[in-house]
């Protein structure tokens, strides 16, 4: 049960699927106040609690982190406290929530909800492309700008009032409830199961994982790409090849501007298509193998994704002081996992909007997870050991870089944002071929 020190943190109760009661409470709080880092929304850290036992979870999307369907997926994802090492609680400012009445019927995202829905519970298993330095050459191949956004698959089934929609996330979340305008165009297609990625335009008409995460504030600007089809009206598509899937869905979404539309693709030479992405401001793009079947759950070579910049996730493990007249955090200390051993990669103290505001904020997420001993293996080198503030690897940070260095260190590395569809443990470094 939380102390004394705790029981002024507003709280709620949540059962899990074996009725067990669980004490909410948000114990970190982030208010990203640059919106070309995360928009107006709250980076938080969510503690579930009972007797002799805690987990907890990231959430960036503002306060809607308090709905039934929120803590569902929150629940899902959250992760056992480290055996010895306190979450501290810093004193925060809140709101009281509003009261969650106990759900009845199973909260886990695989099972919840599946009587009497036209859709059943899914397996989503994409497959990935593999990061080359050079897009490949010749007619076998097609290529197509790589958007920057989360990427969701969606099935849709059923007929009249029975027809119903999931979107699933690529670790496995149920987003359905987050995006009822994507639910709404996907009902409306003769399709059970499509691969979709979700994406938000800016002004200029390009995708931005940064718009993406300003979704709990704004609706506007929401556009929901389909590049690939995996079954229709029964029919397992993944075994044909790629130009034959993606002629299916061409005909099935068409070319207009709604909610649902289809990726496009470019028959060109590929270091053109790459050249013109990039003067665009695109992260890149995605050479596929036109003749290739569907590999579920593979990084294939018959994807490879080339990008214009460097930019991939990292785990954050640890903070700097500030120098100067500088407020809140110097540089937070990143790194990616090899196997089991979270290795250094270096410190991101940088980003557009990054400013004292930012910092303190920052300051306030990372001390609320600070803990005695570093997670690195092997620890960073030098002064930096002695002088650092070590955090639990719970936070996965977005960061744009321009090259490796020999030592394994990422040089002139800005923050584009902090992301919730990556596990920490997930994050490995992405190695071109």
């Amino acid at each position: 049960m939380p102390g004394p020190a705790e029981r002024a943190l507003p709280r709620i109760e949540y059962r899990d699927r074996h009725r067990r009661v669980w004490y909410v409470s948000e114990v970190a709080r982030l208010k990203v106040v640059s919106p070309s880092i995360d928009g107006p929304n709250v980076a938080l850290v969510i503690r579930f609690q009972r007797e002799g036992e805690e987990r907890f979870a990231r959430w960036i999307g503002g306060e809607d982190w308090r709905r039934r369907s929120a803590l569902h997926r929150l629940f899902a994802e959250a992760e056992p406290a480290a055996s010895g090492t306190p979450v501290t609680t810093p004193q925060l400012e809140a709101t009281e929530p509003a009261a969650v009445e106990a759900p009845s019927s199973p909260n886990d995202t695989a099972v919840r909800e599946n009587e009497g829905r036209a859709v059943p519970a899914w397996d989503y298993d994409p497959q990935q492309a593999l990061l080359v330095t050079e897009p490949p050459a010749g007619d076998r191949w097609l290529h197509e700008i790589k958007l920057d956004g989360f990427r969701m698959g969606v099935i849709v089934a059923g007929r009249g009032k029975t027809r119903d929609a999931r979107i699933i996330s690529r670790k496995g979340t149920d987003y359905t409830a987050e995006f009822p305008e994507i639910v709404e165009a996907a009902m409306e297609l003769p399709v059970r199961t499509a691969i979709l990625e979700v994406v938000v335009l800016d002004e200029r008409g390009r995708s931005s994982f940064q718009l993406l995460q300003q979704l709990g504030a704004s609706r506007r600007g929401l556009a929901y790409f389909a590049f690939d089809l995996l079954a229709v009206d029964g029919e397992d598509l993944k075994p044909l090849p790629l130009q034959e899937r993606k002629r299916r869905l061409e005909r099935l979404i068409g070319q207009r501007a709604s909610t649902i539309r289809y990726t496009p693709h470019f028959d060109a030479d590929g270091a053109t298509v790459l050249a013109h992405a990039c003067r665009l401001g695109a992260e890149g793009i995605v050479s596929k193998c036109r003749t290739a079947p569907y590999r579920a759950g593979s990084r294939s070579d018959d994807w490879r994704k080339i990008k214009c910049v460097r930019r991939q996730e990292f785990v954050v493990g640890g903070f700097t002081e500030p120098e100067g007249a500088r407020e809140g955090v110097g540089s937070i200390l990143v790194g990616y996992y090899e196997g089991s051993a979270l290795r250094f990669a270096g410190k991101v103290g940088t980003g557009r909007g990054w400013n004292d505001a930012f910092g303190r904020r920052l300051r306030g997420l990372l001390e609320s997870i600070e803990v005695d001993a570093t997670s690195f293996n092997p620890p960073p080198p030098g002064v930096l050991a002695k002088r650092a503030h070590w955090v639990e690897p719970r936070l996965v940070a977005e960061v744009q870089f321009t090259e490796w260095t020999g030592d394994g260190k990422i040089r002139h590395p800005s923050l584009q944002g902090f992301r919730t569809d990556r596990r920490p443990a997930d994050v490995r470094r992405e190695r071109e071929s």
